[in-house]
Formats: C-alpha cells, structure tokens, sequence
C-alpha cells in the first residue's frame, strides 16, 4: 500500500489525527489492533491490518550465566513486511510538509524506531483493561 493511500484511508476510516504547527502537519494514524481513547476525547478506532504489519519478533541475546541461570538482553526486530513500510513513511516524511506517525505498541517502536511511537496512558488508567485506558494525546514513547 502507498503511504498517500493509507493516509487517505486512514481519514475514512477514523483511524488517525492531524497536529498542524506553522504549516507543517504531523498525521498520527492508529497501527494498534485497539480503540485508542485520548485525554481530550479523541477516539481513533483500531487498525489490524496496520497492526499486523508493524509486527516484532523478540532476539534473545546471552549477556551472562551463573550456576545455570542464564541472563539475556531480548531485543525487538521488525519484519520484512514492517520495514517496507517504515522506510515508505520515513522517504514521505522526508519529502513532505506532512510527516506519518504510526502510533504502534511498545514494541513495534523499539523494533522500527521513527516513524513509530506507542501511546502512553494516564496514571489513572494504566491498570485499568484496554477499553477503559486513556492515552495522552500530547505525549508518546519514542526510540529515536
């Protein structure tokens, strides 16, 4: 799929938000299989087929032993399939006034880094089930 394509796909299907600043525009779109609920009343609706791209595999990687319990750093990586499209948004994002930012879970951003980023919620509803939670609209998780 063409990024200009799922931007307009996108704004169908209400799965995403614009945040404009001097003429520039940032497009947020939901890359999660869940509603997204913001603290100021947006709702974006989920976006599977989205999810199911942005997917990560865990890499263990030993970093240590002692009497046989072994210690690993698990790392994310992204798949083929995400890496195309991350490397689509980011030649967009470069040649664009308008920049695609896929709101993904935590590990998809620490798989692919920009243009991906996972929600953070209100302390008040971290806990709480995922139809219940709260995300700041003003505040997100990057590994850039």
């Amino acid at each position: 799929m063409q990024i200009s394509d799922l931007i307009q796909t996108a704004l169908k299907e209400s799965t995403s938000f614009v945040v404009e600043h001097e003429g520039k525009k940032l497009f947020f779109i939901n890359a999660t299989p869940h509603v997204l609920r913001f603290d100021d009343g947006t709702v974006l609706q989920p976006n599977p087929e989205l999810a199911e791209i942005l997917t990560a595999k865990p890499k263990e990687t030993k970093v240590d032993e002692f009497n046989g319990i072994t210690f690993v750093r698990t790392e994310f990586q992204g798949t083929e399939e995400g890496w195309k499209l991350v490397v689509a948004a980011n030649y967009f994002n470069a040649h664009n006034d308008i920049k695609v930012i896929f709101i993904g879970s935590i590990i998809a951003a620490q798989a692919y880094r920009a243009p991906v980023v996972s929600p953070i919620t209100t302390p008040e509803t971290t806990r709480a089930p995922p139809d219940k939670k709260v995300c700041f609209k003003n505040k997100f998780n990057a590994y850039w």
